[in-house]
C-alpha cells in the first residue's frame, strides 16, 4: 500500500502472478524475466481507500494476453 519501489533486476519463476502493483503502489523494474506463470503482470486496486497501482516493466516482458490492468491503474512498458 502506497509503496514506491524500484528493482534493478528480477527473475521470477513458477508463480501464479509473476509481478503485481496494487493499492496506490508504484513499482518500476528495469530488467524483468518471468518464467512459468499464469499471469505475467497485474495492476489494480484491492482496497477501496487506495487508488490503482502503477507498474513499469521493460517492453516485451509480458504478452498482453497475460496481463490484468484495472481501470485507474497503469501498466507502462518502456
Amino acid at each position: 500500500e502506497k509503496a514506491n519501489i524500484e528493482i534493478e533486476r528480477s527473475n521470477i519463476s513458477n508463480s501464479k502472478i509473476a509481478i503485481t502493483a496494487k493499492d496506490s503502489a508504484s513499482l518500476k523494474i528495469k530488467y524483468f524475466i518471468p518464467k512459468n506463470f499464469e499471469i505475467c503482470a497485474a495492476v489494480y486496486r484491492k482496497k477501496i481507500e487506495f487508488g490503482g497501482g502503477i507498474l513499469e516493466i521493460p517492453k516485451k516482458s509480458c504478452n498482453k494476453n497475460a496481463t490484468i490492468v484495472q481501470r485507474n491503474s497503469n501498466l507502462i512498458e518502456k
